[in-house]
């Protein structure tokens, strides 16, 4: 486990802790803290480096002032970090979820962004659907202005059931392939339903 108390820049850190498990995760076999950690590119500067190995009997301790060390952190995953999900490319949204699942890490929220990136434009093509009812159904149900009406209320719901859908597909634990696209299902079969009752 990596505890960073202060990100600096993308490649400057500070009040760093390293916790390094036993097997099982029957207690704690080294406690790390670094300094400060700063990028070249090829690696990481570390400074003030205090390690703490508990062995059965005794508390073994060691400090350095200076290490080289380049597989400390990838810098990219500290970039992608520190951006709201919403505002990151594809891209880099799978790159973290690669990360995430390789630490196994809980990923459902970044997954959830991902997929909804490719739900979202089919969305308008359902909330079309959903609109040809009121467009091409019959005057006797009432007048355009209650149909205008009554579709605006259809979209209104679609929006909360998708929104409502993608929320509790996260504290429920569904997939988030099928809460980004299981709302679109059930509005795409009602408005299949609706279609073939204007024919």
């Amino acid at each position: 486990i990596i505890y960073i108390g202060k990100v600096l820049t993308k490649d400057s850190l500070s009040d760093i802790s390293i916790y390094t498990f036993k097997e099982e995760y029957a207690g704690l076999a080294h406690l790390r803290t670094i300094g400060t950690a700063i990028s070249d590119g090829n690696g990481w500067q570390l400074t003030d480096i205090n390690t703490s190995k508990f062995e059965v009997t005794r508390v073994q301790k060691d400090h350095q002032d200076t290490q080289k060390d380049n597989a400390f952190l990838d810098p990219e995953i500290l970039t992608v970090a520190n951006i709201e999900p919403e505002q990151l490319s594809s891209t880099e949204l799978k790159t973290i979820i690669d990360h995430q699942k390789e630490n196994q890490l809980k990923t459902d929220k970044y997954e959830l962004i991902y997929w909804k990136r490719y739900s979202v434009p089919l969305s308008a093509l359902v909330m079309l659907m959903l609109s040809m009812p009121f467009l091409f159904g019959s005057n006797r149900g009432g007048g355009a202005g209650q149909r205008v009406f009554i579709g605006i209320i259809v979209g209104i719901v679609f929006s909360l059931v998708s929104r409502s859908a993608n929320e509790l597909g996260i504290v429920y634990g569904f997939s988030p392939l099928i809460s980004a696209f299981f709302p679109l299902f059930i509005f795409f079969l009602v408005s299949l339903f609706f279609l073939n009752r204007i024919r």
